[in-house]
């Protein structure tokens, strides 16, 4: 199976709020690729080079299996906001659920902190 990527979604983390984003995963061909064997790691950094993760998000497979619904706590959020207000994020795919030379970057982007004034 032949994938493309990773593409660019950039993620918007609202102060103090979880909140989790839904995707479609589907190949070359645009047929659906069933996830539920599938492992995944996502991670926000500061930056890329950053030694460590600043959260790591949620993932879990939804309905039907090509989505993966990627989620944050706002305790996570608040994290993010308080140490850098932006940052970057990723999202591999393990499909021998565990990372492996079949392991693919399918997503990739920014992190912006949208501060609210009502808290």
């Amino acid at each position: 199976m032949s994938f493309q990527g990773p593409f660019v979604r950039n993620l918007k983390v609202r102060l103090n709020a979880a909140d989790e984003l839904t995707i479609s995963v589907t190949d070359l061909n645009g047929t659906p690729i069933d996830l539920s064997a599938y492992g995944f790691r996502a991670m926000i950094r500061g930056a890329y080079s950053d030694l460590d993760p600043l959260a790591t998000l949620s993932v879990v497979v939804g309905d039907p299996t090509n989505m993966a619904v990627i989620s944050w706590t706002a305790e996570q959020a608040t994290t993010i906001a308080n140490a850098v207000g932006r940052g970057v994020w990723d999202l591999y795919l393990d499909p021998n659920g565990a990372p492996d030379a079949t392991s693919w970057l399918a997503l990739k982007g920014d992190v912006i902190v949208e501060p609210v004034a009502t808290r």
